[in-house]
C-alpha cells in the first residue's frame, strides 16, 4: 500500500479546549491504534493538545520536551512492524522550524505556532495531584509544568517515526471553536 505523504495531521485535543478536533480523555487502545493507523498510512504530524498545570501559565505554548514520569509506557511489549519498541525519541518534538518544515501545506496556522514559547513538561499518571513538594521537585529536574496525556501519546507517535506537535494550554484558559485560529 503507497502512503499518502499529503495525510493532513492528526490533532487530538485531550484539555477540551479546542472544539474542531479529535477530542479524547485520555490515551487509550483505541486512540493508540488509531494513532499507528494514521502513521502507517502516511500521517507525518500528530498535533497533541493537553493542558498544562503549573503556577506561572496563561497562555498557550509548545513542549520541546519531555520527562515520563507515568510509572508507564503504551510501549511496553513485543516489537512489532512499526519498530522497536524503545527507540530514541529526543527529536520528537516538531517546533519553531521543524514545525514550519513538517506543518508545510498541511496547518494554516504554523506560522503562529512557531512563535509559542516552549517549555519542558513531566508526564504524570492521570489522577495524580502532586503536593507543592512534588512540584517543586518536577521543576528541580527541569520540567516547567506537568500533564497527564502528552507523554505517553508522543511515545506512541515517536515509536512509528513520527514528529509531534505538543500544543499546552493552560486550565483556566476558555475553549476556542477552531484549532487554525490559535
Amino acid at each position: 500500500m503507497a502512503k499518502e505523504n499529503s495525510m493532513e495531521p492528526f490533532v487530538v485535543d485531550f484539555s477540551g479546549k479546542v472544539l474542531d478536533c479529535h477530542q479524547a480523555d485520555s490515551l487509550d487502545e483505541e486512540l493508540i491504534e488509531e494513532i499507528r493507523d494514521r502513521a502507517k498510512k502516511g500521517c507525518e504530524l500528530f498535533v497533541f493538545i493537553d493542558t498544562g498545570y503549573s503556577a506561572n501559565l496563561d497562555k498557550p505554548f509548545l513542549a520541546s520536551d519531555h520527562l515520563n514520569l507515568t510509572g508507564n509506557n503504551p510501549l511496553v511489549g513485543p516489537n512489532n512492524e512499526i519498530g522497536a519498541r524503545f527507540p530514541v525519541i529526543n527529536d520528537a518534538y516538531a517546533f519553531a522550524d521543524g514545525l514550519l518544515a513538517a506543518g508545510a501545506g498541511k496547518l494554516t496556522n504554523c506560522d503562529s505556532l512557531a512563535k509559542l514559547d516552549t517549555r519542558v513538561g513531566a508526564g504524570l499518571k492521570p489522577g495524580v495531584v502532586p503536593s507543592d513538594e512534588e512540584i517543586a521537585l518536577i521543576n528541580s529536574l527541569g520540567a516547567d509544568f506537568y500533564c497527564y496525556n502528552l507523554v505517553p501519546a508522543t511515545l506512541v507517535a515517536a515509536h512509528a517515526g513520527k514528529k509531534v506537535c505538543a500544543l499546552i494550554m493552560p486550565p483556566k484558559m476558555r475553549p476556542i471553536q477552531r484549532f487554525d485560529s490559535i
